[in-house]
C-alpha cells in the first residue's frame, strides 16, 4: 500500500497564484495524496479560488504568519510523508514520486532536490539582476524543497512561529543538529517565482533580527553539542 503523502502550502492573499501552486501539486500522480491549504486571513479573493478545487482541504485562520499557518496545517494532516509547497511557486512534473522513490523502505528520513528560480515581469530590478545562471539552480535544504517522514520531522519539531521570516530555514538547521539521513537528489524538485511581493521583499525590514535570531539559536545548539 502507498503512504499517505500530506502537502501543507500557506497562504496569504495568494489569490494570483494560488490556482497554479495547487495544481502542480494536484498533477502528481499518487493515489494517496492529501493537499491541506491554511489561508492566513486573506483579504482578497483566495478562499475562493481555493475552492475551485473541492478535493482541498481549506483551513481558514485569523492571520498569524507563515510558521503559525504551516503549524496548523501541520496539525490537520494525516499522512504518513509530509511536504510543503509556497503559495507562488510550482511542483515540477513527477517530483513526489521520484522523492518518494529515492526515500527508500526506512533507509532515509528525508529527501532533497534541486529549486529553479524564475521572474515575474513584476520581479524588482534589483532581484532580476542579482538571478544570474549561477544562481538560477540550486540545491535547497527547504522545506519546499523536501519530502520527509511524519516522525522524522516530528522530532524536530515544528516552526518557530516567533519567527515570521527564517523560520524554515530556522527548521533545516535543527533537523541538521537532529541528525536526519537525508539525501540530495540531483532533480529539479520546484520553481521558485520571483515577483514583488514574496515575503523576503514584503517583510524586508524584519529579516536582520530575524535571520540574526535563527544564527545565534544555531551557535548556540553547536555550542551545545560540542560541549
Amino acid at each position: 500500500m502507498s503512504e499517505r503523502v500530506s502537502v501543507v502550502i500557506a497562504v496569504f492573499n495568494g489569490v494570483r497564484f494560488i490556482r497554479d501552486a495547487i495544481l502542480s501539486v494536484l498533477s502528481q500522480e499518487h493515489p494517496a495524496l492529501e493537499l491541506v491549504v491554511v489561508d492566513d486571513g486573506s483579504t482578497d479573493a483566495t478562499a475562493a479560488a481555493i475552492a475551485e478545487f473541492p478535493e482541498v482541504c481549506y483551513v481558514h485562520q485569523v492571520n498569524a504568519g507563515q510558521p503559525a499557518a504551516l503549524n496548523r496545517g501541520l496539525a490537520v494532516a494525516t499522512g504518513d510523508l509530509l511536504a510543503f509547497n509556497d503559495a507562488d511557486d510550482l511542483w515540477t512534473a513527477g517530483r513526489l514520486a521520484a522523492q518518494i522513490e529515492a526515500l527508500g523502505d526506512g533507509a532515509f528520513d528525508a529527501v532533497y532536490g534541486h529549486v529553479e528560480q524564475f521572474l515575474e515581469a513584476d520581479a524588482p530590478p534589483a532581484i532580476a539582476a542579482a538571478l544570474i545562471p549561477e544562481r538560477r539552480i540550486q540545491p535547497s535544504r527547504l522545506h519546499t524543497a523536501m519530502l520527509v517522514r511524519r516522525d522524522a520531522f516530528n522530532r524536530v519539531g515544528t516552526f518557530r512561529e516567533d519567527l515570521r521570516i527564517g523560520s524554515v530555514v530556522d527548521w533545516a538547521h535543527r533537523a541538521q543538529h537532529a541528525g536526519l539521513r537525508d539525501r540530495m537528489l540531483d532533480l529539479i524538485v520546484l520553481r521558485r517565482r520571483l515577483h514583488s511581493q514574496n515575503i523576503g521583499l514584503t517583510q524586508k525590514s524584519a529579516a536582520p533580527d530575524a535571520y540574526l535570531a535563527v544564527a545565534r539559536a544555531a551557535l548556540a545548539r553547536r555550542r551545545g553539542k560540542e560541549g
